[in-house]
């Protein structure tokens, strides 16, 4: 469908970057080998260039840095994000996805201001609260851990991850009670995902 539309209307920053973010999705990728899947993230690249090129605005540099993080192309998942922030810097999406880079990068304590900014921006963000609880964890500062995942299941009940890290934090704090508890209660939301792990 937008492969269409790019050919009709080149000079649209929105078909390159619908088209690009399309491509960029994980269903579309699903059951793809992984010499498809490189074609079709160097493809939606390649909409997404030229979308900015058009018209610089953050959700496609965000979507960029999205897919160069996929990529393990840090580098440029930073200068994406970089400049995702000065389109939009006031966008808690980017500022998520900017601490979840650094983040897969090991760098904690930059993910943690990246996802306290976006939690600042938004404050009802689930996802950057568990993103938060995570670095947190990693951090060993397990009641803070566990604050903000009990923030993001308030904003968002059905965010089995957050259980599931919850649990593993009450854990680690030697809580087996509750441990068994936030563990038992993403296995039933996701039993795919969380049945058995523990």
């Amino acid at each position: 469908m937008y492969a269409n539309d790019v050919n009709l209307s080149p000079n649209s920053t929105r078909t390159h970057y619908y088209y690009g973010n399309l491509l960029a999705k994980d269903d579309f990728q699903k059951d793809k080998t992984d010499q498809e899947k490189d074609s079709i993230q160097k493809l939606a690249l390649s909409e997404l260039e030229k979308s900015v090129a058009i018209f610089p605005f953050g959700d496609a540099y965000n979507q960029m840095g999205i897919i160069y993080d996929k990529r393990k192309e840090f580098k440029k998942s930073f200068e994406s994000y970089q400049q995702a922030m000065k389109a939009a810097p006031n966008d808690p999406m980017i500022q998520n996805n900017l601490g979840s880079l650094y983040f897969n990068m090991g760098q904690i304590p930059e993910a943690k201001a990246c996802y306290e900014k976006a939690v600042q921006l938004n404050p009802s963000y689930s996802e950057a609260l568990m993103n938060l609880g995570s670095a947190c964890g990693m951090m060993k500062q397990y009641d803070d851990a566990v604050t903000n995942y009990l923030k993001a299941i308030k904003f968002d009940p059905n965010l089995a991850q957050a259980y599931y890290y919850l649990g593993l934090t009450y854990r680690f704090k030697g809580d087996q009670q509750n441990s068994e508890f936030y563990y038992n209660q993403a296995a039933k939301m996701d039993p795919e995902k969380y049945g058995k792990k523990k």
